[in-house]
């Protein structure tokens, strides 16, 4: 039986990544996957609750990742806070 176990960046540390990474087979062999908009709204309600108004991520290219539309979706979950989503992609800003 597969033993699925999923873990977040702030999670797992390079040496823990190894080791699972060392045990792994071709079948079981860690997978990345992108933030959920949840992730990125729960983020930016901490950062409005600072006292942020301006937030200006980032973001790997949406032609090689999900994220900048994850982030997108839970940015607009927000409210009085201004975000400025930027695909790295992008020449033109």
């Amino acid at each position: 039986m597969l033993r699925i176990e999923t873990y977040t960046n702030s999670d797992i540390g390079t040496m823990k990544f190894r080791d699972v990474a060392e045990k792994a087979t071709q079948r079981n062999f860690p997978k990345t996957s992108q933030p959920c908009a949840q992730d990125f709204m729960d983020v930016y309600e901490k950062l409005k609750g600072e006292g942020v108004i301006t937030i200006l991520p980032i973001h790997l290219s949406h032609e090689l990742s999900g994220t900048i539309n994850s982030a997108n979706i839970g940015s607009g979950m927000v409210d009085e806070i201004d975000e400025k989503i930027i695909d790295s992609h992008r020449r033109n800003i």
